[in-house]
């Protein structure tokens, strides 16, 4: 069965995602950094959840609009890829 994250912010910016990350996980508990090292310049995206149904995300989703102005449900990453690394504070 397929799990979902909300993606709350991307940035070029790594600065600028940690603040997100750490703005999140004190709303939120669980948020992460991921770089995505393919793209140039590389690509800080800031997830929030872990491991959710489509609708348990979709509902996340919209607390974390309500703080950040945005925020998208995304895919969880199965599995480790060069490209996207997860940055753990």
């Amino acid at each position: 069965m397929p799990r979902f994250v909300v993606q709350a912010g991307a940035f070029v910016d790594r600065e600028r995602a940690e603040a997100l990350r750490m703005t999140m996980t004190e709303a939120f508990a669980v948020a992460r950094t991921l770089v995505d090292a393919s793209r140039n310049p590389p690509l800080w995206k800031v997830l929030v959840g872990r491991e959710m149904t489509r609708e348990q995300a979709a509902a996340l989703a919209m607390r974390v609009r309500k703080q950040t102005g945005a925020a998208i449900v995304v895919p969880e990453l199965g599995g480790y890829s060069p490209e996207m690394e997860a940055i753990v504070p």
